[in-house]
């Protein structure tokens, strides 16, 4: 079986053409390859739509709905950056609470990322 590769991105394909070609180059190196990204509805909507299905058979895409489309999981999300900002002002600092207090992206990543372990 050959080497596995995972990319993380806080944005999605259309909007990082770096990714886009380092997903590229692994699948023409042999390596199999996840990509694990935001999605938004938003203008690079139809552009992201064209670049997944240009690789939808070669990589394994999960996407993690970072907007306000996916209502209930956006609002969890809020919270518990929220909660992680408390956390940090009471003097609780780690990478996980930093990075969810930075980006809310993380959290979302961080969630899908936990769905895919074992694969």
């Amino acid at each position: 079986m050959p080497p596995h590769i995972l990319f993380v991105s806080t944005s999605n394909l259309a909007t990082n053409p770096r990714l886009v070609k380092e997903i590229e180059l692994a699948l023409e190196k042999g390596y199999r390859v996840t990509a694990l990204v935001c999605s938004f509805h938003n203008w690079s909507y139809a552009l992201n739509e064209a670049v997944k299905k240009k690789l939808a058979e070669k990589i394994q895409l999960v996407e993690a709905v970072a907007d306000r489309s996916a209502f209930p999981v956006w609002v969890l999300s809020t919270l518990l950056q929220k909660f992680q900002l408390l956390k940090l002002k009471l003097g609780v600092s780690n990478p996980s609470v930093l990075s969810d207090v930075l980006i809310k992206r993380s959290i979302l990543l961080r969630w899908k990322l936990g769905q895919l372990k074992g694969n």
